[in-house]
């Protein structure tokens, strides 16, 4: 596909997405407004069924029309948000393929160590950088991963593997519409550190006697409330039982009070970023892949998304104990306290490591496959075995100029020739040759396509000092 192919296709999808999503706007309207008139002739009807002593049919359709129409609004609402979402990604697209992209998106910064040998003096991270024209992470997982890729020195085997996996995903635009729809909201966010300090956080000690002990306190609880309520057990029979079960509870509860307060204030932000990890463990587990790198990433995570479902419930039932309609009850039925130690058991028995280790890959290759799509002209590098270095390329530009700007180059650097002297006037283009050099080496040992027209490398460790 060439250039103006891709920039028409992709105006064509942003222009498809701009029509669904107006259509959608225009569903959610006319749903609200029926929706508020059947609200507004629930009473009405209600009125003139009372007072004529006439059947309340009308009352029942008002209620079933108003129930509808807000059904019907949810739905819209998400369609509206997917066709927003899907809009944005091919707003972002265009602004690659324009050569708009610079200073729009992540940057990367929030990855820089200062230490590293090359990242900042060839504009690996920051502002305008490599990073930041790649990167289509939907998550900050993802981009940590991306930035491992470009700022770390692979196996050559490993290059290979990458190089596969990334032309497999170059052509599935599918796949990029279905990343950038994970998660219920277009914010929601899976960040590493939040899943590190969880991992890294002291275990919540408990007695495993007391947690049954409390199991049982809570059932006896609700059974003797449902037994009182319903005129199965006497109200002078829960009077003498209820005080006992009631002081039970609160000593359990005084007993772990402090723990399990430290241990909510801790889990808030997982309860709020598990569910994006989730929906990109299922996206692995779900989508078959022919390379063995994606092969690898899904077998890696493979029966998780039920476990991870599982530590989601226990989170989202901790955060619905917190809210006003339920917070007496959970009190005496040590809801928070056996939450904390259900999802305590639950990390001793389960590791996250691999969940965030694969979507992190996942999502690095998958925004070096949406750069080889977007740059058809450019190629894979070939990798030379292990023997005498070699750096030989031909058509050598640098990738963050645009294309009808950039100077190429050709280059043979081998055992006979091992340096060249580069020489010029100020503002000549010496510091951009030595750049395009060492960006396009950098993209070649993340696996992506070099703006070249051929590039041949030994596996090559790199430096910079500009």
């Amino acid at each position: 596909m060439s250039a103006p192919d891709l920039l028409a296709q992709y105006q064509s999808r942003r222009a498809q997405l701009q029509n669904n999503l107006d259509e959608a706007r225009s569903q959610s309207i006319l749903s609200l407004l029926l929706f508020l008139i059947a609200l507004a002739l629930i009473p009405i009807a209600a009125f003139f069924a009372f007072r004529d002593h006439s059947s309340p049919l009308f009352v029942f359709a008002a209620m079933a029309l108003a129930v509808s129409m807000g059904l019907r609004l949810r739905k819209s609402k998400k369609e509206e948000d997917r066709f927003w979402r899907l809009r944005r990604l091919y707003e972002r697209a265009l602004q690659r393929v324009q050569g708009e992209w610079s200073g729009s998106g992540p940057d990367g910064e929030d990855c820089h160590d200062s230490g590293h040998p090359y990242a900042t003096d060839l504009n690996i991270l920051g502002h305008g950088s490599l990073f930041q024209l790649v990167c289509t992470a939907r998550t900050a997982i993802g981009r940590r991963g991306l930035a491992d890729y470009l700022l770390q020195l692979p196996t050559r085997q490993e290059i290979l593997a990458r190089q596969a996996a990334v032309a497999e995903l170059t052509n599935r635009t599918d796949l990029r519409e279905a990343v950038a729809l994970l998660g219920k909201f277009d914010f929601s966010e899976s960040r590493h550190e939040t899943f590190d300090e969880w991992a890294a956080a002291p275990p919540f000690v408990f007695n495993k006697a007391i947690q049954y002990l409390a199991l049982v306190s809570s059932a006896l609880t609700v059974l003797l409330a449902l037994g009182t309520l319903s005129t199965l057990i006497p109200w002078r029979v829960a009077a003498e039982l209820a005080p006992p079960l009631i002081a039970l509870s609160l000593a359990i509860g005084a007993l772990y009070h402090e723990p399990v307060k430290a241990k909510i204030s801790q889990l808030r932000n997982l309860a709020v970023e598990i569910a994006v990890l989730r929906d990109g463990v299922h996206f692995l587990e779900t989508n078959s892949f022919k390379s063995p790198k994606l092969q690898a990433l899904s077998a890696a995570v493979r029966g998780q998304t039920q476990a991870l479902r599982r530590l989601e419930r226990y989170l989202g039932a901790l955060n619905e104990r917190d809210k006003e309609w339920f917070y007496g009850p959970s009190l005496l039925l040590l809801t928070a306290t056996q939450l904390c130690m259900a999802i305590e058991q639950w990390r001793a028995a389960h590791s996250l490591n691999n969940c965030i280790e694969a979507w992190a890959e996942y999502e690095a290759l998958n925004s070096l496959a949406t750069y080889a799509y977007e740059n058809p002209a450019n190629t894979f590098p070939t990798l030379a075995p292990h023997g005498d270095p070699i750096y030989q390329a031909q058509a050598l530009g640098h990738p963050l100029l645009p294309a009808d700007h950039c100077v190429t180059n050709d280059l043979h650097l081998d055992a006979a020739l091992r340096f060249y002297l580069v020489s010029g006037s100020n503002m000549s283009g010496k510091s951009t040759l030595l750049r395009s050099i060492g960006v396009n080496a950098v993209l070649a040992l993340a696996g992506a396509p070099v703006r070249a027209r051929s590039l041949t490398l030994s596996p090559l460790s790199i430096c910079a000092a500009l």
